[in-house]
């Protein structure tokens, strides 16, 4: 297991079993909506870190990529249209950015 698997599973579990210590990690506090949303989140991560654990191929690697892209971009439209959820969006997007650059960068054989 390469080293953002491990990190990608660590985050997602603790997302999923405690989205509220996850966010308290980054600076932010949830709502019962938004630990909602976080637990599914954690998932989808645990998830991908055993998919791409179990089938190691660039093609999952890039797809994990554009997985964790999607996730930014959705975050950064989500800060933009509400203030509320502004700091926690803002967060998400950072944190998914810099798994698709690592993920790039796994994919490519650099990590």
């Amino acid at each position: 297991m390469r080293l953002l698997e491990a990190v990608r599973a660590g985050w997602g579990g603790l997302e999923l079993v405690n989205p509220g210590a996850a966010a308290r990690l980054c600076g932010v506090r949830l709502d019962h909506r938004a630990g909602v949303v976080g637990r599914v989140l954690g998932a989808r991560q645990l998830v991908q870190a055993l998919v791409t654990v179990a089938l190691p191929t660039t093609a999952v690697r890039r797809l994990g990529v554009g997985v964790d892209a999607l996730h930014a971009v959705s975050m950064v439209a989500l800060a933009g249209v509400d203030s509320r959820r502004r700091r926690t969006a803002v967060t998400e997007a950072v944190i998914a950015a810099t798994f698709a650059v690592s993920g790039v960068l796994a994919a490519e054989g650099t990590a």
